[in-house]
């Protein structure tokens, strides 16, 4: 038996399982596109690239009212359960309602950035 965790095309760690070593290839789900050998890690801290296991990074992201700054490249934001992809590094958020919205940022190699956002 050995341990190994596995990983989608993003670099993030999807699991970290015990399996005899010709049986590994069969294990893989459709979104695993990888694994290496190596016992449990933290998904939220740690990502896979180039086949190493390495620390995210923290996000310098900066909110000023409605408009968030310095989201690293083809992040993903999450607000309020809808997902959207961010290409640059700038967004400006309008609602259609006054209220308080949570903002979820996630970004191969970096730690997620949770945030609430409050519309006038």
């Amino acid at each position: 038996m050995i341990s190994i965790v596995t990983f989608d095309s993003k670099g993030n760690i999807l699991r970290s399982v015990r399996c005899q070593l010709n049986t590994i290839e069969n294990q893989l789900t459709e979104d695993e596109v990888g694994y290496i050998e190596h016992e449990a890690v933290d998904d939220t801290i740690y990502y896979i690239k180039d086949d190493m296991i390495y620390p995210r990074d923290s996000m310098s992201v900066l909110i000023e009212g409605t408009n968030i700054y310095n989201i690293p490249d083809n992040s993903t934001v999450i607000i309020d359960g809808v997902e959207y992809l961010v290409e640059d590094n700038h967004i400006e958020l309008t609602f259609s309602l006054p209220g308080t919205y949570t903002i979820n940022i996630s970004s191969p190699g970096y730690i997620s950035y949770i945030a609430e956002v409050t519309q006038l």
